[in-house]
C-alpha cells in the first residue's frame, strides 16, 4: 500500500505545479509590485478598481469612475483590472469579491483598500482624506 501512495503523491504534486504554471502563463501577468512601481515612477497616486465583466456593481460604478478619472488626471491615474483576466494579482491580494478599490500613493505605498460600491462623492472624500 505504501508503495502506491508515494508515486501518487508525487504525480499529484507534479500535476498541481503544472496547472499553476499554465495558469500563470495565461494570466495577465499583473502584480502588486508592478502597480506600486507604476505609481512610484509617475509620482502620481494610482486608483485601481478590481472588477469583472459579470459584476453588476462594477458596471454601476463606471460613470463615477470615469468622472473621477477625467477630473484628476494631473494628481492621479485610474486603472481598471479585470480579475478574470488577471487572476494572479487577485489571488496575490486575496480578492474574493468585486469591486475592490486599491489606492496607491505616488510613492508606491498602499494607502487604502475598499470592498464594494463607491460613489463619486466617496472617491472625492477618500482623495481629501489622503491629500490626493
Amino acid at each position: 500500500m505504501k508503495k502506491i501512495i508515494v508515486p501518487i503523491a508525487v504525480l499529484t504534486a507534479v500535476a498541481l505545479i503544472m496547472i499553476f504554471s499554465l495558469r500563470t502563463e495565461q494570466d495577465g501577468g499583473l502584480s502588486l509590485a508592478m502597480l506600486q512601481a507604476e505609481a512610484a515612477e509617475s509620482g502620481k497616486a494610482l486608483v485601481v478598481q478590481f472588477s469583472s465583466d459579470g459584476c453588476i456593481t462594477c458596471r454601476k460604478m463606471k460613470p463615477a469612475l470615469e468622472k473621477v478619472e477625467s477630473e484628476g488626471a494631473d494628481r492621479y491615474s485610474v486603472k481598471v483590472v479585470d480579475v478574470d483576466v488577471n487572476s494572479g494579482i487577485a489571488i496575490e491580494l486575496g480578492i474574493t469579491a468585486v469591486p475592490v478599490q486599491l489606492f496607491i500613493s505616488g510613492e508606491g505605498e498602499i494607502i487604502k483598500r475598499h470592498l464594494g460600491y463607491l460613489s463619486y462623492k466617496d472617491f472625492t472624500d477618500i482623495f481629501s482624506e489622503h491629500s490626493i
